[in-house]
Parts: C-alpha cells; sequence; structure tokens
C-alpha cells in the first residue's frame, strides 16, 4: 500500500525519519516548499511529508502526495494538545471524529456550528473501518479532535471544545486532510500524542519526547493495516 504520512512539526518529521532510519533505505525529496522522505517498510510504499503547522499547509501536502504519489492511505501523526483535565501528558489516542470548531455557517444556512457543507452535523467522521480496527489491536481510545488554526491555551474555549462539542484534544491540521481524503475518496488514521494540557510551556518542553514516543506506534500501524 502507498501511504502518505503527514507531519506539522520538524520534531514529528526528525523523530518519525529517525525511527526508520536504521534499518530503512530512505530517501530524501524536495518537493517545494515541502520535505518528503520516502521508503519501503513491509509491504508498503511510505512517503512522508513535513508540512509546517496549518490547516492549509496540510491540505496543500495531502493533495501533492495524492496527486504526485498516488497515495492511497493518508496516516497523520503527531503532537496535540490535551482538553480534559484528566488527560495525561504522552497518552496516545485514535482520533474517531475531527470538529472543524471555528468553521460556522449558522448565520445563513439551517446548520449547526462547526458543520461543514456535506455533512450532517458537526462531526467529520475518520475512516471507521480502520479506527475501529486499531482501536481493538492497539488498544487505543477513540476520541473526538477540535481543530482550527489557533494554539488553544483560553479556558473559555477549551471549555467550549469539550462541553458543546464533546472533544478530548486538540490540533491544527487533521479536518483539513480529512476533508482532502473525503474529496480524493482515499482512508485516513490519525494517531496523537498529548504532549501539553492546553499550555505552550508544556508543548516546547515535551514535543520532542512525546513525538519519539508516538513514532514508534507506527510500525504497530504498518503491521496491522494491508
Amino acid at each position: 500500500m502507498k501511504i502518505g504520512v503527514i507531519l506539522a512539526t520538524e520534531e514529528e518529521f526528525s523523530s518519525f525519519g529517525n525511527e526508520y532510519n536504521n534499518d530503512c533505505e530512505i530517501k530524501k525529496i524536495l518537493e517545494f516548499p515541502f520535505e518528503v522522505i520516502n521508503f519501503k517498510y513491509l509491504n508498503h510504499d511510505i512517503y512522508a511529508i513535513f508540512t509546517k503547522i496549518g490547516l492549509i499547509n496540510a491540505a496543500l501536502a495531502a493533495q501533492l502526495l495524492i496527486d504526485k504519489y498516488n497515495i492511497s492511505l493518508i496516516l497523520n501523526v503527531g503532537a496535540c494538545g490535551g482538553l480534559r483535565s484528566d488527560i495525561q501528558k504522552n497518552e496516545i489516542f485514535l482520533v474517531e471524529n475531527t470538529i472543524y470548531y471555528d468553521f460556522d455557517l449558522s448565520l445563513i444556512d439551517n446548520v449547526k456550528k462547526g458543520q461543514y457543507p456535506g455533512f450532517k452535523d458537526e462531526f467529520i467522521p475518520l475512516s471507521k473501518k480502520y479506527v475501529d480496527l486499531l482501536s481493538k489491536k492497539l488498544n487505543l481510545k477513540k476520541v473526538n479532535c477540535a481543530c482550527g488554526d489557533k494554539f488553544i491555551s483560553d479556558k473559555d474555549l477549551v471549555n467550549h471544545l469539550i462541553n458543546d462539542f464533546n472533544c478530548s484534544i486538540c490540533d491544527m491540521e487533521v479536518v483539513s486532510e480529512t476533508l482532502c481524503s473525503y474529496k480524493n475518496d482515499i482512508d485516513i488514521i490519525s494517531i496523537k500524542i498529548v504532549s501539553d494540557n492546553a499550555s505552550a510551556s508544556e508543548y516546547e518542553s515535551n514535543a520532542l519526547s512525546s513525538n519519539e514516543k508516538l513514532m514508534k506506534e507506527t510500525r504497530k500501524i504498518f503491521e496491522i493495516i494491508v
């Protein structure tokens, strides 16, 4: 299978490459403005791309991998913020639904806040067959991930995302990659590790160690999916 691994930060990209560097022949590719590495692992052809942070970068990178390398699965991997008080740093989750929390057409259309055109409500589901499979095989909890183009630390916003959207974690990329997967009729998986509890200082101090732990989980994913 051709798999596109989408990594938003330098820590994520370097940690992923380091995980496979000793036992895979890694080819580096420059796809302006992105960096890509390519290698074979098991029966998979892996293309991992460093997007930098943000929804637009993530969408552009996902479409590039689809158009140029004909990937059939997107794997979104990386750090996230924990919203709920009982979530621990370095916990790993599978994203079941993503919510585009700052998208709002409710004033002009008969829709809910966060509801994106083409969906029945504010919840945008990732590929159910893989979410269910990996949740069972890896014993990972399925969660809703709030997604928007800002780092979340405001407590009122955190409470809004928990109470109104039932979100447990947040990031700045997965919703655009998920929408891209729908537009191109391919599957998407997102696996996240909590690097902080809505705190910029926690993120900066914990990002590298969190990602090193998470990238080991990608081996298990590649072994499970066919």
